[in-house]
């Protein structure tokens, strides 16, 4: 009872958020779901590995692989397809 009375009360108050399946870009930046709640941020000054709902978003996708980690090696593989 008490289970139903909280998750009726999270319903009522919590923000609507739009849940986006494999990327979005906001603010300047790209975001890409990156699988087991992480998201890869892309901005113009770095690429970052953060957790799912950084910066208010929110992605899911339950048939996505995990992405590669974000090593220096990965890192420098990406900078070789920017030029």
């Amino acid at each position: 009872m008490i289970l139903k009375d909280l998750e009726s009360r999270i319903a009522a108050f919590a923000p609507t958020r739009v849940v986006h399946k494999l990327g979005a870009m906001v603010n300047n930046a790209i975001y890409v779901n990156a699988g087991c709640s992480n998201v890869i941020k892309i901005t113009r000054d770095a690429i970052t590995s953060e957790l799912n709902g950084v910066d208010g978003l929110i992605f899911l996708d339950d048939d996505l692989l995990p992405w590669p980690a974000l090593t220096p090696a990965n890192l420098g593989n990406l900078e070789e397809l920017r030029k």
